[in-house]
């Protein structure tokens, strides 16, 4: 029996586990795995579960997109993944219109994807924006948003930069 719905916090490490083993290729570490947790809107994931066990994963995060004239708000596609041996199924679509409905409901007139294997996409909607881009500043309009401290630049270990950092901080 197949269930689509959002991952609970007890589900994560599951979740994360087949997104990384599906996108990446191996399993990530525990930590790695914590890591996540902090940036992931776990009301915006979702997860085919089939005989209680995660099978494909999708997911959204809330995303401010700048336009000429203001900003948009947008939901930014992460996490698809359907398990090898689950595909072909219709796990990917009807994920996809779950999530996209989700997107509706929010009143996000976007959903943006970076896709890994682009060519899987088109036929839900998601085409190419660009082949690159490039970003030239005339010099006078590039900078930092305020002064930044006075310093240099050199090379150092983490926890060189660490202290650095905080000094940084507590200057600006």
């Amino acid at each position: 029996m197949r269930e689509l719905r959002p991952i609970t916090e007890a589900e994560h490490a599951e979740y994360s586990r087949l997104v990384a083993r599906m996108i990446m290729g191996s399993a990530p570490s525990p930590e790695q795995t914590e890591s996540r947790r902090p940036v992931m809107e776990i009301e915006r994931t979702l997860a085919m579960f089939e005989d209680g066990a995660i099978v494909g994963t999708a997911g959204a995060f809330s995303l401010p997109l700048s336009v000429p004239g203001g900003r948009l708000r947008a939901a930014g596609v992460t996490s698809v993944s359907v398990a090898s041996t689950h595909r072909r199924r219709g796990i990917l679509t009807e994920m996809r219109a779950r999530l996209l409905a989700d997107v509706r409901r929010r009143g996000e007139p976007l959903a943006l994807l970076y896709a890994a294997e682009a060519p899987i996409y088109g036929r839900f909607g998601y085409g190419l924006a660009r082949h690159a881009a490039d970003q030239i500043r005339a010099r006078p309009g590039a900078g930092f948003r305020r002064p930044v401290a006075p310093g240099g630049v050199g090379w150092g270990d983490a926890a060189t930069a660490a202290g650095r950092f905080d000094r940084l901080w507590e200057q600006s």
